[in-house]
């Protein structure tokens, strides 16, 4: 039940989940010592005052610090949020060529493939490292399916981390996309590309 509110940069937030809450204070959105609320309080609290949240949000309360239990995405989550982001990052290359197309520049197209290709690839490229590493640690895909990428420790990742994760995918992808599969099967549902770079989904 959505019933939490927060406050951060002194806008207030919400209404979250308590199991939403408790992943903006493991991923660090929201500081430990943020003012929460929901109908039954008194009046706002910190985060670390709420004995509910201190075993399952790793907040430090009395000098102990508690720290969670890390769960993680299946296969097929992080397959949907693939599909997702592929038709997502190949929309705007997708409309370029139409528009090519549609002006019968079919000659500038077969010259230029592998330019095309290549515009892609860092077009994808970009995408995937710069979301990754954002606030949010996902891509939109993996926003909507309710994953985040993050070290096998919790933490954020920096762009060129997330970059070398992206390129590692080409590791995945060889032979027959093995890479990919392995992630049903290990026990943190690591694919290799996670191995390659020490992070988890």
């Amino acid at each position: 039940m959505a019933e939490w509110y927060y406050l951060k940069d002194g806008t207030q937030h919400g209404p979250v989940s308590v199991d939403e809450l408790r992943r903006l204070l493991l991923t660090k959105h929201v500081p430990a010592n943020a003012l929460i609320w929901k109908k039954g309080l008194d009046s706002w609290v910190e985060a670390s005052a709420l004995d509910e949240l201190v075993a399952s949000a790793g907040v430090n309360v009395g000098g102990i610090a508690h720290i969670p239990s890390m769960t993680y995405s299946g296969f097929w989550r992080r397959a949907g949020a693939l599909f997702i982001d592929a038709t997502i990052v190949q929309l705007p290359y997708n409309l370029f060529i139409m528009v090519l197309v549609a002006a019968d520049q079919y000659v500038l197209i077969a010259q230029n493939q592998g330019v095309l290709l290549l515009l892609s690839y860092a077009l994808s490229a970009v995408y995937f490292a710069a979301l990754h590493s954002s606030q949010q640690q996902a891509t939109i895909g993996k926003q909507i399916m309710g994953i985040i990428v993050s070290s096998t420790n919790g933490k954020r990742i920096i762009f060129l981390r997330s970059l070398a994760r992206f390129l590692a995918n080409l590791l995945s992808l060889i032979p027959l996309g093995i890479g990919y599969i392995m992630a049903a099967f290990t026990k943190k549902h690591q694919a290799l590309h996670d191995f390659v770079v020490d992070t988890v989904v």
